[in-house]
């Protein structure tokens, strides 16, 4: 059997890793989220720049 003071360094170790690795998702998901934005941008800028071409051909 692990000595108790050893148990509780593994224990707080274990809960380190897991806290890690929820700040590793939290920055890949917001890496994504701005990626998408980035592109949605981008996407946006390029139909404002053709807008009112579009536009006027929408109306008629």
């Amino acid at each position: 059997m692990m000595p108790p003071e050893l148990m509780a360094k593994a224990r707080r170790a274990l809960a380190s890793a897991r806290l890690l690795q929820q700040v590793g998702d939290a920055a890949w998901a917001l890496a994504q989220a701005e990626s998408f934005v980035t592109a949605m941008e981008r996407l946006l800028a390029t139909d404002t720049a053709r807008g009112s071409d579009t536009d006027s051909a929408e109306e008629s």
